[in-house]
């Protein structure tokens, strides 16, 4: 049964959580993350949601980042193809540690990377820094700079654990 969720029209009512794939190379995104999403999609997912995705590359390049153009790049081809050979729509979980010097400028380019790989929805993920975000008000600060760079008719979700 079709649903929305906020201005996106999901065409069902299953979404996948964030799955960690650890496959990347360097932060890019490959073949795996391709076969892995695009057959959640055309298997009848509504919502397909990204492996948790970093805002910066890690020191672990299995780990799957939005921080340089090569890396949206990659998640672009995998936002087509979902969008290509589905109804299905995608999400990208968006990682970032506000302790780090950069976060609000890595924010904020891996905001703009998620827009241009063509991504549904966007996930704010602030694990262990979403407490002290919503103490500190960061949260409205991390909100303004995404709202800055994601585009108004697409939905942005966060998580809070």
């Amino acid at each position: 049964m079709p649903t929305r969720l906020g201005s996106l029209a999901l065409p069902g009512r299953v979404a996948l959580a964030p799955w960690p794939l650890r496959a990347a190379e360097r932060g890019v995104v490959g073949d795996d993350h391709l076969v892995f999403l695009g057959a959640r999609a055309q298997g009848g997912v509504a919502l397909v949601l990204t492996e948790p995705t970093w805002v910066h590359t890690p020191d672990d390049g299995a780990v799957a980042a939005i921080a340089t153009d090569e890396q949206a790049v990659a998640w672009r081809r995998i936002v087509e193809f979902v969008h290509g050979r589905s109804d299905a729509t995608i999400g990208l979980d968006l990682c970032v540690e506000l302790g780090r010097p950069r976060a609000l400028d890595d924010l904020r380019e891996a905001t703009w990377r998620a827009a241009f790989a063509g991504f549904d929805l966007l996930q704010l993920d602030l694990g262990a820094d979403a407490a002290a975000a919503l103490h500190h008000d960061w949260f409205r600060l991390v909100i303004s700079v995404v709202r800055m760079n994601w585009p108004a008719g697409r939905p942005l979700a966060s998580t809070v654990s």
